[in-house]
C-alpha cells in the first residue's frame, strides 16, 4: 500500500447506477501522465501509464535512427524519384 501512496493520489467519485449512487475510490498518477485506475497493482514500483509513455518516446527516438540493410539511413518524406533515370 505504501507504493500506492507514493505513485498515486486517491480521489473518490460518485457513479450513478440506475437510481442509486455508488462511491468509487480511484487512483490518479501524481506525475500527470493521465493514468487513472480503481485497482492499481500495489506490487508495482512504477506507474504503468508513465512506463507506457517512456516506451513510446523510446520508439519514436529509435525511428529517427532506422537504417536500411546496406547501413544507409532510411529516407523520410520528399520525392524519391530516381536521379538520371533517362541515362541508360
Amino acid at each position: 500500500m505504501n507504493n500506492l501512496k507514493k505513485l498515486f493520489k486517491a480521489a473518490t467519485r460518485e457513479i450513478k447506477i440506475g437510481d442509486t449512487f455508488q462511491t468509487v475510490k480511484t487512483f490518479q498518477c501524481k506525475k500527470g501522465c493521465g493514468y487513472n485506475n480503481a485497482r492499481p497493482d500495489p506490487e508495482k514500483k512504477t506507474c504503468p501509464g508513465c512506463d507506457y509513455k517512456e516506451k513510446i518516446e523510446q520508439q519514436k527516438a529509435a525511428e529517427g535512427t532506422l537504417r536500411t540493410k546496406s547501413g544507409a539511413p532510411k529516407r523520410k518524406g520528399g520525392n524519391f524519384r530516381e536521379v538520371n533515370k533517362g541515362d541508360d
